[in-house]
């Protein structure tokens, strides 16, 4: 299972979109949690000015 990094999202001009859509498996992996669960870092990301 693949899922954004919680802590961009957060900062991320598109905070409130809903990102299902995306293909989070094509993404580069950030850090991979001991349940196997692949943070990534979305492709979307445009940073909070």
């Amino acid at each position: 299972m693949f899922q954004p990094k919680g802590g961009l999202c957060a900062n991320c001009i598109f905070a409130t979109r809903c990102c299902a859509h995306l293909d989070f498996a094509s993404m580069p992996v950030i850090k991979i949690y001991p349940d196997g669960v692949k943070a990534v870092k979305c492709s979307e990301y445009s940073k909070r000015l």
